[in-house]
């Protein structure tokens, strides 16, 4: 039996899935069988770069967790801030790609967002872990509603894996609100979704999943049935790395008296935060806005 390491973290063309599957058969024919494997490694691609690039008008600093390790942040300030945004982002990189919806979001309606990146992310001190990518949301939020939120409401958002970084800090007093993007039920479904999407029915029987016992921990559906705040989920119909029906279950899931589901036709992966397909996220902001606590 041979073993494939596999790694999906952008949205591709569903043509090239097709040729992927393809591929893959081919192999399977040749290899007799396979194993597809998910590592923690894979989950943390975009640790190490750094982004050198000036930033008109973003503020660069750091905030330093309990351990001394510092971790980057980015701050897009509004001048008479009404409530900030925390935002975590996805495994593959930086925040770059998403400071016009950051810009607009203080344009629009004067929030102070806060982008922080992981440990081994951008001039971040240590390196990530999935240990980590649990434990430190929680000290994140507590240190960054201490810093720029004392006294205003403070809205929790995270895209992809950054999803599962901000629904750490479900149940907490300092979160007033979720924003979820393109995020996942479950790392097992996740990886069983994959499988579906890139083997086809008859090569199936010949492919195992393999994951790892970290990666399986990553469990979101625990975390939204802690949720009572206003919360909403948003995910392009055409994302061929986390299936929309993700979201939809994870709605369904959480107890929120104020909950909102928007998928977005044709949006893939990124672009629910990129300037196609944003629209339906910015709604998404305002309707979480309209039940802050004032």
């Amino acid at each position: 039996m041979r073993e494939t390491s596999l790694t999906i973290s952008r949205s591709v063309p569903r043509s090239q899935n097709v040729v992927s599957a393809s591929l893959l058969t081919v192999v399977l024919l040749l290899a007799g069988c396979t194993t597809v494997s998910f590592h923690e490694k894979e989950l943390f691609e975009g640790a190490g770069r750094v982004e050198e690039d000036p930033l008109p008008g973003v503020e660069r600093t750091f905030i330093t967790l309990s351990d001394g390790t510092g971790l980057e942040t980015w701050v897009v300030p509004a001048p008479t801030p009404r409530a900030v945004l925390l935002f975590f982002s996805g495994n593959g990189g930086l925040s770059k790609a998403h400071l016009p919806f950051f810009r607009e979001a203080v344009a629009r309606w004067d929030l102070t967002v806060v982008a922080v990146h992981y440990r081994g992310y951008g001039r971040s001190g240590g390196s990530p872990t999935i240990e980590t990518l649990a434990s430190d949301p929680p000290e994140v939020l507590r240190l960054v509603k201490a810093r720029y939120a004392p006294d205003l409401p403070l809205i929790v958002a995270g895209h992809s894996l950054g999803g599962y970084a901000a629904l750490r800090c479900a149940g907490m007093p300092e979160a007033d609100a979720f924003l979820i993007v393109a995020t996942f039920t479950t790392s097992a479904e996740l990886a069983e979704a994959w499988r579906k999407n890139l083997v086809p029915w008859y090569a199936a029987p010949f492919v195992r999943i393999d994951v790892d016992e970290e990666v399986l921990t990553l469990d979101n559906y625990e975390a939204v049935a802690r949720v009572r705040v206003p919360i909403a989920f948003v995910h392009g119909t055409e994302d061929d790395v986390i299936p929309s029906w993700m979201s939809a279950r994870l709605h369904t899931t959480c107890p929120s008296p104020h909950t909102l589901l928007r998928t977005i036709p044709d949006a893939d992966h990124n672009t629910p935060l990129l300037p196609r397909h944003r629209q339906p996220t910015l709604e998404a902001l305002a309707f979480l806005l309209s039940h802050l606590p004032r």
